[in-house]
């Protein structure tokens, strides 16, 4: 037996019907969406030579003590300062272009820390002409509280108060990329903080900053800073990452500044070493920042390179070798005796012929009759 469907009941079937086909097309967008945004991950940003860098600044690095800066630091290109910061707080080497920095510890080295620059201000030019996958609005709090951002380049401009309030979970693989491009100033609040799943790494996380990068006191952020002017890292906070400023100051208070480094993809974890760096030195002085094992081959192998000077208090690499202690020693020298020609020894003499001896010759003695004496008288007898 069939019943009759009415055709309020096939349109309101349809209807039902209509919805649901749309509404799964929608879920199926968003899916396609969602994978699409975490499989396009961008390429890394290239720091060259600034790479071996925790801290770089264009005209000063000024720290409140006591901080720890795992990596080099240095200032340039202009004669710059170095203010409250001592040795022992790096673990690394400290270059300047004069004669400014702290001793034993400074190296100066201006080709090194110009060819830096260069590299961290290639580097910025290059996150900052990547094509945003997600442009974030408003004035304040663009990237959230407690939100989780897949790998992409995410770009926002400048806050009434804080850029970032709270956690920022980014969520990907060991290979994954995050570029950060802020427009204007970048402020991270007070206790903020950068997390990771998934095997997401600081090293791959950069922050293009247009103007000032700020990370306000006790917050914990991860990444690469590249600023065009200045970072200013407030009391107790950490990065995880490097604060590289192209024309002003790094202002540091009691922080804690670890230059990251990649694990190879497939394990390890986000403090697993990339190639491991020296320093070298040529005979005249001059230091060579390179992948150890580099300075034997070309063209630093025609250098006569020998490894740096580490200073066993610091643990700092420099060309400032110690001046070795000369004592000196008067040493009396002994002639040597003069050597004593023995005398000759006497040739035995021959062997004489023991003559007898010769008998006396007799003497004939001829007795002569005494001639008889003559008398006065003339007759003899």
């Amino acid at each position: 037996m069939r019943f009759p469907i009415s055709t309020g009941t096939r349109r309101s079937r349809l209807g039902i019907a209509g919805g649901g086909l749309i509404a799964l097309v929608a879920i199926g967008a968003m899916l396609i969406l969602a994978g699409s945004s975490a499989a396009s991950s961008p390429t890394t940003v290239p720091l060259g030579t600034a790479g071996s860098f925790a801290v770089l600044a264009g005209s000063a690095i000024t720290d409140v003590p006591t901080s720890s800066i795992h990596g080099n630091v240095g200032v340039t290109p202009a004669a710059g300062s170095f203010v409250g910061l001592g040795c022992a707080e790096v673990v690394g080497t400290i270059y300047s272009v004069d004669n400014s920095g702290p001793l034993p510890c400074r190296v100066t080295n201006q080709p090194l820390l110009v060819g830096a620059m260069n590299d961290s201000i290639t580097a910025y030019g290059n996150a900052a002409g990547r094509i945003p996958d997600t442009t974030f609005l408003g004035a304040d709090n663009q990237l959230g509280g407690n939100q989780t951002l897949v790998a992409g380049v995410y770009r926002f401009g400048g806050a009434a108060t804080d850029n970032l309030i709270g956690p920022l979970t980014l969520h990907g693989s060991a290979s994954s990329v995050w570029i950060f491009q802020a427009t204007s100033d970048l402020k991270f609040a007070s206790n903020s903080s950068i997390q990771f799943s998934g095997g997401a790494q600081a090293c791959n996380v950069f922050w293009q900053v247009g103007s000032t990068a700020t990370l306000f006191t006790s917050s914990k952020i991860s990444g690469t800073i590249l600023a065009l002017t200045s970072i200013v890292i407030q009391h107790g906070a950490t990065l995880n990452g490097r604060a590289l400023a192209q024309t002003a100051n790094v202002t540091l208070d009691d922080n804690s500044i670890v230059r990251p480094t990649c694990a190879t993809q497939g394990g390890g974890s986000s403090t697993s070493q990339a190639p491991s760096r020296a320093i070298y030195c040529d005979p005249n002085g001059k230091a060579y920042d390179l992948v150890i094992g580099e300075d034997k081959q070309a063209p630093y192998s025609s250098l006569n390179l020998v490894p740096a000077y580490i200073d066993p208090v610091t643990g700092s690499a420099s060309c400032n070798f110690p001046v070795a202690v000369t004592t000196t020693t008067t040493t009396t020298t002994v002639p040597p005796p003069t050597p004593v020609t023995p005398a000759p020894t006497p040739k035995p003499a021959p062997a004489h012929k023991t003559k007898g001896v010769k008998a006396a010759k007799h003497v004939k003695v001829v007795h002569a009759a005494p001639k008889p004496a003559k008398h006065p008288s003339g007759f003899t007898g």
